[in-house]
């Protein structure tokens, strides 16, 4: 596998994370890079904490790391905390850069202010590793930036295509070697 850089898009929960999942799963690769997790996990009932973890970590009830944003469950408000994604966030990607594939699960507007994050997304899509993400359907200047690297491809991902999206991530991959 060579450096294609892959990002599905589309609709909340059409199936991006479950696709990139069983592509990875029937491949037998081992990835880096990492997952974004929401979990109720704050003494606010009306608040979910969202955090960033390497691809394939479980995120337990005993949470040692602090969350990259909040999510007010009433009206669906974020606060996003860039420093989290500059340090932790930007720390996984760096030590997933000698991993098979890369995954970055999900790039979305939270990490707008996450300057430190941004540029090692940037560094990881200038190489000959091969990247695959999700890339919020969403316009800021970072996303726009991700979907218009020359190196990028990105997939919508639809209820009617996505059974067919992991045989086609696999056809992509191979495709590049």
């Amino acid at each position: 596998m060579r450096g294609e850089k892959i990002f599905l898009t589309g609709e909340r929960n059409v199936g991006k994370t479950t696709a990139i999942d069983r592509f990875i799963a029937d491949a037998g690769i081992a990835p880096g890079g990492f997952s974004t997790v929401a979990r109720d996990l704050s003494t606010d009932a009306n608040e979910d904490r969202i955090y960033i973890v390497p691809y394939g970590d479980e995120l337990s009830e005993q949470v040692n790391i602090p969350p990259v944003a909040s999510r007010n469950k009433q009206n669906m408000t974020f606060t996003a905390y860039p420093d989290v994604f500059d340090t932790h966030g930007a720390r996984i990607l760096r030590e997933s850069r000698g991993a098979e594939l890369i995954v970055m699960d999900e790039l979305g507007f939270m990490e707008s202010e996450a300057l430190v994050f941004q540029k090692e997304v940037f560094r990881l899509l200038d190489t000959d590793r091969p990247v695959l993400g999700v890339v919020k359907a969403r316009h800021t200047p970072f996303l726009d930036d991700v979907r218009s690297h020359v190196a990028v491809t990105v997939l919508e991902v639809t209820k009617g295509n996505r059974d067919s999206i992991p045989d086609l991530l696999a056809r992509l991959f191979r495709h590049s070697t």
